[in-house]
């Protein structure tokens, strides 16, 4: 019985022996000790957990695909033992996958002692939303892979690679800047929103993705028990689909595809996803002027408010087509919220006021519009001089401070009279460095507005 035990202490050990399993915990260890160095990315919160989520979904679907195919493409000859090998393989990985991720946990939580955390149980939370669940979809995948396909892994990247092009094709195609994903977890977008703590829409969508894990491990488990390694690509795809049809199993298949269809229809209201029609919908209200729809919420405004929000649109739209001398526009949709919540509910931002240029449209909240309005309308005029597809420029100084130039107002001086101020007080930050994405982020916001906008300024 001693020896018995300690063979299965050994052999459940035997990952450690692993040169690949080895290499990953060390890459995730490099990566956590480069995560400790980088600000936001330095404590247990949101944006480390959503870095390790991408990393581990990587190294779990490769290491999976890797310990399957050894046991599923063996050298027994009984397949009965083959089978059982394949699932224990499977198993095997998807535990020790989940204990790699003790590497980061331990990592991360340890340098709370030197960088102060917003709140550790959140930061708790978020890793086991998106890492932990990753690991467990990512290794299904590969587990699904591995059995049907003779290049496993670069299916399993293929559909990682369209999750991640599906992601942004809701950001560019809809409203919503945020997406929801079964590697990543979510992106909320690049926001000036502070607070980001789990929602219940993040857990459901997360039991969501443990629900797809489970689809694909059981068509692996069908494919390993049902089939032979020795068929070929489009025999096992045949052989799946009869087996999904066949009456053992037809009430599963009848059950996954039913969930899959509903949460597809009801993803807009499950909040997954945000599109035009579903936001203007229950938003509830619609009114037009010559170059503007406005979208608002039913109640928001009277008649007579809401003709004189139309007429502030077209004033403004007026001031900006003359400094760009253009004489025609395209329509704009103004999307106007009752308030910061339900904006974050719809486009998943709340205190910040945006513009998408490539869509023509801006989105503001009925407090935030007449502070904003002016603003957000220049990005979406200058969207004709913009790059090609994204309708503006690379640079976030130069379209900030072309927003901020037109505008001009910014407290009680111009915007050149506190731009002298920094320089006089040696405060400002170069303006060469302030003009590329990360030096424009880097630097407070009422600082690089303001140093952009004067820029933009002398520039015209």
């Amino acid at each position: 019985v001693a020896k018995k035990d300690q063979r299965s202490l050994m052999s459940f050990l035997s990952p450690l022996r692993r040169p690949d399993y080895m290499i990953s915990a060390a890459i995730l260890l490099v990566v956590s000790l480069i995560c400790t160095q980088v600000p936001l990315l330095n404590y247990l919160g949101y944006e480390s957990s959503f870095a390790i989520a991408i990393l581990i979904s990587i190294l779990s679907g490769v290491l999976t695909i890797r310990w399957v195919r050894e046991a599923y493409y063996g050298t027994a000859d009984d397949h009965a033992a083959d089978m059982q090998a394949t699932m224990r393989a499977f198993w095997r990985s998807l535990q020790w996958e989940l204990i790699l991720l003790l590497v980061p946990l331990v990592v991360l939580s340890a340098n709370a002692l030197f960088v102060r955390n917003c709140s550790f149980s959140e930061g708790l939370a978020f890793f086991l939303l998106l890492p932990v669940v990753s690991v467990c979809f990512s290794a299904s995948l590969g587990f699904f892979c591995a059995a049907h396909y003779r290049k496993a892994k670069t299916l399993f990247f293929l559909f990682f690679i369209a999750t991640f092009a599906y992601g942004l094709a809701l950001g560019y195609f809809t409203p919503a800047i945020y997406s929801y994903n079964f590697f990543y977890g979510f992106f909320p977008g690049l926001t000036y929103d502070e607070a980001l703590a789990p929602t219940w829409t993040l857990v459901l969508f997360r039991v969501v993705t443990l629900f797809a894990a489970s689809f694909f491990a059981w068509l692996g488990y069908l494919l390993v028990t049902r089939g032979s390694p020795g068929l070929h690509v489009t025999e096992k795809g045949a052989l799946l689909l009869r087996l999904l049809v066949d009456p053992a199993w037809r009430i599963l298949t009848a059950f996954f595809v039913v969930v899959f269809v509903l949460l597809y229809i009801f993803r807009c209201q499950l909040g997954f996803e945000s599109t035009a029609g579903f936001i203007q919908s229950q938003l509830g209200e619609r009114y037009e002027t010559e170059h503007f729809l406005i979208i608002y919420a039913r109640g928001a405004y009277s008649p007579e408010e809401i003709r004189r929000v139309g007429a502030d649109h077209e004033f403004r739209l007026s001031q900006i087509m003359h400094v760009f001398a253009l004489l025609h526009q395209p329509r704009i949709t103004s999307y106007i919220y009752p308030t910061g919540e339900s904006k974050f509910r719809y486009i998943g931002t709340a205190t910040t006021n945006i513009a998408k240029p490539w869509r023509n449209e801006l989105h503001t909240t009925r407090q935030s519009l007449e502070a904003t309005l002016k603003h957000e309308l220049v990005h979406v005029v200058a969207a004709r001089f913009g790059l090609p597809i994204i309708r503006a420029n690379f640079s976030t100084g130069l379209v900030e401070g072309l927003a901020m130039a037109v505008e001009w107002d910014w407290g009680n001086r111009t915007l050149h009279q506190y731009s002298a101020d920094m320089r006089h007080f040696h405060v400002e930050p170069d303006i060469k460095r302030l003009m590329t994405f990360t030096g424009f982020a880097s630097s407070s916001s009422s600082v690089s507005y303001v140093l952009a906008g004067s820029f933009c300024r002398y520039l015209i």
